[in-house]
């Protein structure tokens, strides 16, 4: 059942991917708790790797497309990089990345709402 779950990620990955070379992804940005969303969409994935977040202890808000955000933080390195930095840029966002000797850095920077 894993190996279905890698294939359908995969499968979506590379539609992501060919959609956002026309241009054509729809994105709908909306006012976002960043530090809240994150912390929500990283419990699941940190059960399975050795994720962590910085964040600060005040409340940050983004406007970002909720689902697209989502995707961005659920994909690693690769194909799924592309996709991250098609999201972020659109969103009006950076998107920094390293290898590290025991790992990968996966710096995102999205502007704040003022």
């Amino acid at each position: 059942m894993r190996k279905c779950d890698e294939v359908a990620a995969l499968t979506n990955d590379m539609l992501l991917h060919s959609v956002s070379d026309l241009d054509r992804l729809k994105m709908q940005p909306e006012d976002i708790e960043l530090c809240g969303f994150l912390t929500e969409a990283v419990g699941g994935l940190s059960a399975r790797n050795n994720i962590r977040l910085d964040l600060p202890a005040y409340p940050v808000r983004v406007s970002a497309d909720r689902n697209r955000l989502l995707q961005a933080v659920g994909n690693g390195a690769g194909l799924g990089l592309y996709i991250v930095k098609y999201i972020v840029t659109r969103s009006g966002g950076e998107v920094f990345a390293e290898n590290l000797s025991d790992g990968f850095r996966i710096k995102i920077i999205l502007p704040v709402i003022s």
